[in-house]
């Protein structure tokens, strides 16, 4: 009985400890990173373990209290529970706090125990880089702390000019009657500041205006370039966490009028951070949606004249990382950012990439502008000066803000290349092994070449500004291309054709260097899928790995695939087409094929031609169809009412909400309208099982008038919607009332899709 009776307390005194640490980690998912290290002190009291000791470590990182951070990293060395992988954090700790020869002892054991991790190893290649390099960027900017009396003991930042003052964001602001504090730092809520500039500097902080505060978080805000409304950052809570939205208020008269929200906020997760373009026509905000790179991520808006802001997509380039790209800010085609994701001096670095360069050449701003702590929120005031933030020890308070000034260096003029790279394609596919010659104005060789197997070539010993004529040794038609590429590979030019022969003048590898790449055009939702078998008598008779290209009526290969082995095969993102042209790789002609026809859901046997070739014709002079223009200009013809999906239109459980990654698409919906304004779309909704028959059908029909809201919004007239809700009654997969189904098959049954519907195509 005793020895049960101890089992039992030692059940239950583990149970507490379990419950209290489970406890601490809904607290860090929250980001209520005080209340989970009470929590986590409270459990390690009864039980220290290094697991403990490095979650404690991660509380404090996330709430910058970096000093207590490294004391339970260092602790948790103590322990044999303790993860490697925390090696990493603690590093980056080490970092921040300046020790950076312990920091880098750390690094260099996480990759010795994860030495496949491959965006670790860059990160600490690049940080010892840093350390070894004699070639410093202090001469590159001077900085100096804001002069006045703006910056105080409690944080300020984010700076922005405004009528003759600046705007900023600052924790000053005590509520005496509620006494809220944020809970994740304890510290008070983010408020939005002015302050005006005098003959010794700037001002103490006044609360901006009441429209714009609350008793929540407000801020970073910016101004558009044509000083007409300003957007900024406010705080939405929920029952689970709080998130950041968009808000943005009209200046008229010089007052500001009642905020708005931004069309694209989403409830379950947080925007933030908005900055401008010069031309004021796209808005850049940081954003932890989850389906990013991880973390925080950078995203982006453009504005339309008459149909007002586009769907968000997501930078490209370099940028995001799987850690934190917060406070963008654009100039004179630059983006410049805060990222503790790429290689730095500790903490958040302000890093900068070229448009021009399709911001894959990331660059650190170097000290003295980056420091061993947090440095953000750069702003460009004029071409050479501004203002950024930062909570380096040298500062009066936990945020400051601080000026700067460019130190332009000279020019360097680029030496003539003397080599050409490039990509020869044929029907638009790389031509590898392909022998090319190269002339020069007088005719005379210069040197010929190879293709290698992704159709890349290399001319060296070139003079630049001198003529050049390129001819393949095979004689191909009009269907080929030659492209130059830049020192990353990127196509950036199309050589002009004469005939057969392409026409060159060797330029400065500045100039290529600085092109544009040419952008690979976004897929259309106008595909289809063309599935089908290959047979000799009987389906499943084959018994053998065929390849199968289909190619359009101009002789244009647009798809290629194999086929299983029972001879089943499918082209999963097809052009709509009149008629397919079908190859298979066999001399054999004893095999048959059959095609299952998307618009009539028909077995189409074909007729079967020379040289393996069978000819499927899709759309009939009989059929109902119509034509339309798609996204790369080029005329087709659908089905009357066919049916097309598109991606990332789905819905949490019981939610009818719009988020970035649905608004991307719908976006494609628009642009469909405006080059095809005879259209008329159906919207259809669906939900999964879970719920009653007339829960899930008002539910869909909601989900459907959302849709409708949206794009009518952006510009479609009302009357070519037409909305329609199924509930349940149309599910994918086998998931029904009765059906045990996993969330993700769930998942799969809330969707929307849509239907076309226009004028008769007269073939």
């Amino acid at each position: 009985m005793r020895l049960t009776a101890w089992c039992l307390v030692f059940n239950i005194f583990n149970f507490g400890i379990f419950a209290q640490e489970k406890k601490a980690d809904n607290y860090m998912q929250n980001r209520l990173y005080l209340d989970a290290i009470k929590s986590y002190k409270k459990a390690i009291k009864k039980n220290e373990t290094g697991e403990l000791h490095q979650k404690i470590g991660k509380a404090y990182l996330y709430s910058k209290d970096y000093t207590n951070a490294e004391i339970h990293y260092k602790k948790s060395l103590n322990f044999e529970n303790s993860n490697d992988s925390s090696f990493f954090d603690y590093a980056k700790i080490l970092v921040i706090l300046n020790h950076r020869k312990e920091a880098k002892k750390y690094f260099d054991k996480y990759l010795q125990a994860y030495p496949k991790d491959y965006l670790a190893s860059l990160y600490v290649k690049s940080y010892n880089s840093i350390l070894d390099s004699n070639t410093s960027k202090k001469d590159n900017y001077t900085i100096a702390s804001l002069k006045g009396y703006l910056n105080t003991e409690n944080s300020e930042f984010g700076a922005v000019p405004f009528n003759n003052g600046l705007l900023y964001v600052s924790e000053n602001n005590s509520d005496l009657v509620n006494d809220e504090k944020q809970r994740s730092t304890n510290t008070n809520y983010y408020s939005i500041f002015y302050s005006s500039k005098n003959e010794t500097g700037y001002s103490k902080g006044k609360l901006f205006d009441s429209k714009i505060n609350s008793d929540w978080h407000e801020g970073s805000i910016t101004v558009t370039p044509d000083k007409k409304e300003i957007y900024f950052s406010r705080t939405y809570r929920n029952r689970k966490s709080e998130v950041m939205q968009l808000v943005s208020c009209e200046i008229q008269g010089g007052k500001l009028t009642k905020p708005k929200p931004f069309l694209y906020n989403n409830k379950e997760y947080s925007i933030m951070h908005p900055a401008f373009s010069d031309d004021g026509k796209t808005i850049y905000f940081a954003t932890n949606n989850p389906k990013g790179k991880g973390g925080w991520d950078i995203y982006y808006c453009k504005k339309d004249r008459k149909y007002g802001w586009s769907a968000p997509k997501p930078i490209n380039g370099m940028i995001n990382t799987a850690g934190n790209e917060v406070f963008p800010f654009y100039k004179k085609g630059k983006l410049y950012f805060a990222s503790d994701g790429h290689f730095g001096y500790g903490g958040l670095d302000i890093l900068v990439a070229s448009e021009n360069e399709y911001y894959k050449n990331i660059k650190n701003l170097g000290e003295p502008i980056n420091s061993s702590k947090d440095d953000f929120a750069i702003y460009y005031a004029d071409n050479k000066k501004g203002f950024f933030s930062s909570n380096r020890t040298t500062g009066i308070g936990k945020d400051d803000i601080y000026t700067f000034e460019e130190l332009v260096p000279a020019i360097k003029v680029d030496s003539a290349s003397s080599k050409l790279t490039g990509i020869f394609e044929y029907r638009k596919v790389a031509r590898p092994n392909t022998e090319l010659i190269i002339y020069d104005e007088d005719g005379n060789e210069v040197d010929r070449i190879m293709t290698n197997k992704k159709g890349e070539f290399i001319f060296k010993k070139l003079k630049s500004g001198a003529n050049y004529t390129i001819k393949p040794v095979e004689d191909f038609d009009d269907d080929a291309d030659l492209f130059i590429t830049n020192s990353r590979g990127e196509k950036v030019l199309l050589i002009n054709k004469n005939g057969r022969k392409f026409i060159y003048k060797q330029l400065k590898p500045s100039y290529t260097e600085n092109l544009f790449p040419i952008e690979e055009e976004e897929p259309s939702f106008l595909i289809i899928p063309l599935k089908g078998f290959v047979f000799r008598k009987l389906k499943g008779d084959l018994n053998a790995k065929m390849e199968v290209k289909v190619y359009d009526d101009d002789g244009h290969l647009i798809g290629r695939t194999y086929t299983n082995p029972d001879g089943t095969f499918i082209f999963k993102a097809l052009t709509p087409q009149n008629n397919y042209h079908l190859v298979i790789d066999e001399s054999d002609e004893d095999f048959e094929l059959m095609i299952i026809n998307k618009g009539t859901g028909n077995y189409n046997r074909l007729s079967h031609s020379k040289k393996g070739e069978f000819i499927f014709q899709r759309i009939k002079e009989t059929d109902e169809a119509m034509l339309l223009v798609n996204e790369k200009n080029e005329l087709i013809r659908i089905f009357q009412n066919e049916k097309f999906s598109l991606g990332n239109i789905l819905y949490e459980t019981n939610s009818a909400e719009i988020g970035i990654d649905a608004a991307i698409e719908l976006n494609k919906l628009y642009i469909l309208y405006r080059r095809n304004s005879h259209l008329s779309f159906v919207i259809e909704s669906h939900t999964d099982s879970q719920g009653s028959d007339k829960y899930n059908l008002k539910l869909s029909e909601k989900r459907a008038k959302k849709v409708i809201d949206f794009l009518v919004k952006k510009g479609i007239p009302k009357e070519k919607l037409i909305g329609k809700g199924y509930g349940e009654t149309r599910l994918l997969n086998k998931c029904g009332n009765s059906s045990a189904c996993s969330p993700e098959e769930h998942a799969i049954n809330r969707r929307t899709e849509i239907k076309l519907k226009g004028d008769k195509t007269v073939f």
